[in-house]
């Protein structure tokens, strides 16, 4: 399964920059520290599907993690809101993960991001930058069988 998350809302056009001396941050900036920051935590969200998918592995599903930001930057309230049964221990992981995040501070007081973060077994959480095209999904055939496709081959005359 490709975990290309997609980030619903990035609101931090014109983020401001960490000393009043330096010029705000660029979208284009805000969004790469958002993704980088994300990413950086990528291996973490995997472990936390690979116990959920090992409880549940038939079960795929969204976990959709809503956070607030301060206007400082840092995550000051994180919630999980999923369908998936049996999604307590779940939701507690990604919504600890959530809770170390940090951003660039909002342009406009503090702010609400949404992020889903597709589960089921085999996921990898990545998030691609504007240029990279996201990771296609490993393809598996079931355990146990062989997939081929015969080729024929005529000798002789052909009617």
């Amino acid at each position: 399964m490709n975990a290309a998350a997609l980030l619903v809302t990035l609101a931090l056009a014109g983020a401001e920059p960490p000393s009043s001396s330096e010029p705000p941050m660029t979208k284009e900036q805000a969004q790469e520290k958002v993704r980088s920051t994300l990413n950086a935590t990528g291996s973490a969200i995997d472990a936390c599907n690979a116990r959920y998918s090992t409880e549940n592995p038939k079960t795929r599903g969204v976990a959709t993690v809503v956070v607030n930001v301060s206007a400082e930057g840092k995550v000051t309230k994180s919630r999980v809101d999923t369908r998936l049964e049996g999604a307590r221990h779940l939701r507690q992981c990604l919504e600890g993960i959530a809770k170390r995040w940090a951003f660039p501070a909002p342009k406009d007081a503090s702010q609400e991001f949404t992020l889903k973060i597709p589960i089921g077994t085999g996921g990898k959480f990545y998030i691609p930058g504007p240029n990279e095209k996201p990771k296609e999904p490993e393809t598996k055939g079931p355990d146990g069988f062989v997939t081929f496709t015969p080729n024929f081959t005529f000798r002789g005359p052909q009617e």
